[in-house]
Parts: C-alpha cells; sequence; structure tokens
C-alpha cells in the first residue's frame, strides 16, 4: 500500500471543531405565552409530524390537535 495522503490542517482544524460544535451544542428554546396557531398543508403537517426530532433538536415545539380539522393541527409553543 503506497498511499499518500495530503490534508490541509487548517481545514481538518475546522471540520474537528465544527463537529464538536455540532455534537455538544444545546438549543435553549423559550417557551411562547400562547400558542400560535399555524395553517399548514397536509404535506406540511405531515412533515413536521415526520421530523419532529429535528425540530426538537433545534427548539422548535409543537402541539398536535386531532380533534381539529386538517390545516390547523399544529400550534407553535416554543422557539
Amino acid at each position: 500500500n503506497h498511499d499518500l495522503w495530503i490534508l490541509d490542517q487548517h481545514a481538518c482544524d475546522e471540520r474537528f471543531n465544527f463537529e464538536k460544535l455540532c455534537e455538544n451544542t444545546v438549543i435553549h428554546e423559550q417557551q411562547l405565552m400562547a400558542p400560535l396557531p399555524l395553517e399548514l398543508s397536509p404535506s406540511e403537517e405531515n412533515c413536521i409530524q415526520e421530523n419532529m426530532g429535528v425540530f426538537k433538536k433545534n427548539g422548535f415545539r409543537f402541539k398536535f390537535d386531532a380533534d381539529k380539522p386538517p390545516r390547523q393541527r399544529f400550534a407553535l409553543t416554543a422557539i
């Protein structure tokens, strides 16, 4: 095996620092005084449901009310 690797030390350091930052950063959310009703298309509602973990990780919280009609089932509770 005669591979030669040439690495940009600065770029490697930036990549390392970015990955550490992503692992250790905690987004602090702020509760809204009152839930903010959202009017979403069915596909947008589906997108929120499928990606709830991503939204939570980034500080967004939603309230889901299955009794409400489509397009009005989500309300934003924290950002």
